[in-house]
């Protein structure tokens, strides 16, 4: 109902340029798309094991990259509000 009140209906004529570019931006990204999604729809099975393979990756090589990650307990680092005051490195 909110959207019957906010969205008007415009004549093609009193569009702007941003409108007719993002409409043909979208039309031909649905041109592009559409065959791929719809060959993802007939085979929802391999879909399925690709989806849980990626997730199942993704945990498996997180232990062995989690050393890259920043350590949570680190704080000290330009910016760091600390006791109410701001600790900043200065580089003078």
């Amino acid at each position: 109902m909110m959207a019957s009140r906010l969205l008007h209906f415009t004549p093609e004529e009193k569009q702007g340029r941003f409108y007719h570019e993002s409409g043909r931006i979208l039309a031909e990204s649905d041109r592009l798309l559409r065959p791929h999604a719809e060959s993802r729809a007939a085979l929802p099975t391999i879909t399925l094991f690709v989806a849980l393979g990626t997730l199942v990756l993704t945990a498996l090589l997180y232990t062995p990259f989690r050393k890259l990650l920043p350590d949570p307990g680190y704080r000290h680092h330009p910016g760091h509000l600390a006791g109410g005051r701001l600790d900043v490195i200065s580089h003078r």
